[in-house]
């Protein structure tokens, strides 16, 4: 005596998802973005979103270096990944 099993795939409603990421220690924050050429990270500037007035100017005097004086690589404003885009040799609390 077979019983047909319900089916329960149903469409749910999902809260949108705010991009918050963990941190060694365990607390949120919000992402930063930084500005890269060719992967490599080009200052120690951050910004909390990609179309920061300031890292859009910052990207364009990039592409600049980037067109007139060199191959024509990648500059792009991506998030920042603490593996690939640490500033080695600043101290945070002189």
């Amino acid at each position: 005596m077979g019983r047909k099993k319900k089916d329960t795939k149903e469409a749910t409603l999902v809260a949108p998802q705010v991009n918050v990421y963990q941190t060694e220690h365990g607390e949120s924050k919000e992402p930063r973005y930084v500005v890269v050429r060719d992967g490599n990270r080009v200052s120690s500037q951050e910004y909390l979103v990609p179309d920061d007035p300031a890292a859009l100017e910052e990207l364009r005097f990039w592409q600049l270096v980037s067109t007139e004086h060199s191959w024509g690589e990648p500059v792009k404003i991506v998030q920042y990944d603490n593996r690939l885009h640490r500033v080695w040799g600043e101290q945070l609390n002189p």
